[in-house]
């Protein structure tokens, strides 16, 4: 029989982790299973990509002079058109109008059409923008 997981997944507003348990591998009835986190591979630095145990919920838009060439490529895609993550957190502190952050927040206001690309919302205009 194949092994079975219990997967956790939290999708926060600041960050979101992954865990994950094996039940199956417990022999003692009294024990709860061991419980192990998922690290996600991410940009922490331009052209550095490492697991970490976080992702933070941010996601950078870079502009064409943002990053040399190259410098945001991750393993899976090797010219990414968003950042995020660490390396998202990090670049946005130095350009906050090209960062979405708490994006998970403004799927709860009425008053905006959440399918709209409205984020970030001090984006310059002509800046790239996502939908929350």
């Amino acid at each position: 029989m194949p092994k079975q997981f219990v997967i956790g997944i939290d999708l926060g507003t600041t960050n979101c982790g992954f865990a994950y348990a094996e039940p199956s591998a417990i022999t003692d009835a009294h024990r709860l299973p061991e419980v192990a986190i998922f690290a996600v591979s991410q940009l922490v630095n331009p052209g550095e990509v490492r697991a970490e145990d976080l992702l933070p919920s941010s996601l950078y838009l870079p502009g064409e002079m943002d990053f040399p060439e190259g410098a945001t490529a991750l393993p899976w895609n090797g010219a990414p058109m968003h950042v995020a993550g660490v390396l998202a957190q990090k670049r946005g502190v130095e350009r906050a109008q090209r960062l979405v952050s708490s994006a998970k927040s403004w799927l709860s206001h009425s008053g905006i059409d959440r399918t709209s690309a409205i984020l970030p919302a001090n984006a310059p205009e002509g800046a790239p923008r996502v939908s929350p």
